[in-house]
């Protein structure tokens, strides 16, 4: 692995490593889970890229609590504008490393209703599409 991307893994992994796994407990009324997505490629001896959609706090409803990877490629965590979506991408160079990824996401979620008489037309248009 070269070691810019090392340091640019370590430094985004760093934000949810450090906050540890209690400091968003999630409180009462709110359910945990923990999503674990497992990637393997078949061994090819071209380059390799991936990119997974992972889990990202939403309203008042669903929270990150942890997100973490593991992989012999360099991996990182990139933000997809268009959706606002959190993304993981991992990329394989060498044909003779294992191609595989996994990534774990733990996420608090509690019931909401879909009612919001206070939107305007506009706030609603783009999730009514």
């Amino acid at each position: 692995m070269l070691r810019r991307d090392f340091l640019k893994t370590s430094a985004v992994s760093g934000i949810f490593v450090g906050l540890g796994k209690g400091a968003f407990a999630a409180p009462s009324g709110w359910r945990q889970f923990e999503i674990t997505y497992r990637v393997v490629l078949k061994t090819e001896k071209i380059p390799a890229r991936v990119w997974v959609p992972v889990p990202q706090d939403a309203l008042d409803y669903q929270r990150v609590i942890d997100l973490s990877w593991r992989s012999p490629a360099a991996a990182s965590l990139l933000w997809e504008t268009a959706a606002r979506a959190p993304i993981i991408s991992a990329g394989w160079v060498d044909a003779t490393m294992p191609r595989e990824i996994e990534i774990t996401a733990r996420v608090a979620t509690r019931d909401r209703s879909g009612y919001y008489p206070d939107a305007s037309q506009g706030e609603l248009t783009e999730y009514l599409r």
